[in-house]
């Protein structure tokens, strides 16, 4: 029956992206685990608050994240391409040497870039939430100090008061277009 087909089709996909939450979750609560030394549920809760409260920053990372680790796994991919092109160009043996190449440009995806990448993924989603936690808790007053490093807690306070003085600036500052150079005009 198409209509049941359809159903299961489309449960399908709503179970595979539940798996797909459950498992960034999972990943989050493990982490709030060993920083908090909670409980996993009660870690879990806590992750998924510090995730909602910082939803914008979650989409930036992951977007410009997921980006960097494709080109990444393209890169590693195209290197071993053209090692195995330049090693196999001069075995005058192969008459066929593009079932070789192909074959080690998929172990080169799979093992390499796709693995080592995935744990690179995990240390980035980790440090954010790390980043995260500590921007809830430590306001950099003292007795409240950051723990992340000076480099990016430079990068907070700048980003801090920018958010300050385009609130100071009103709505109409803020949403205006200026020019990039001083002394530029508009067409």
């Amino acid at each position: 029956n198409a209509c049941a087909r359809c159903v299961l089709k489309s449960c399908i996909c709503c179970l595979w992206c539940l798996e797909k939450c459950l498992n960034y979750l999972n990943q989050n609560a493990y982490t709030a685990t060993a920083i908090n030394s909670t409980n996993f549920c009660t870690s879990a809760k806590d992750a998924f608050v510090i995730l909602v409260e910082n939803a914008l920053r979650v989409a930036a990372i992951n977007t410009v994240g997921d980006f960097m680790l494709f080109l990444g796994k393209v890169l590693i991919v195209c290197s071993t391409g053209l090692a195995g092109i330049m090693l196999l160009n001069y075995q005058q043996d192969y008459t066929v040497w593009v079932l070789p190449l192909i074959i080690v440009c998929l172990f080169a995806f799979l093992v390499f870039a796709h693995c080592f990448l995935s744990i690179y993924e995990m240390v980035v989603d980790v440090l954010f939430l790390c980043f995260a936690i500590d921007t809830k808790y430590n306001d950099g007053s003292p007795g409240r100090e950051f723990y992340m490093d000076k480099v990016l807690m430079e990068f907070v306070e700048n980003s801090r008061k920018a958010m300050k003085e385009a609130g100071k600036g009103g709505v109409a500052d803020a949403r205006e277009l200026k020019p990039m150079a001083s002394g530029a005009s508009s067409a």
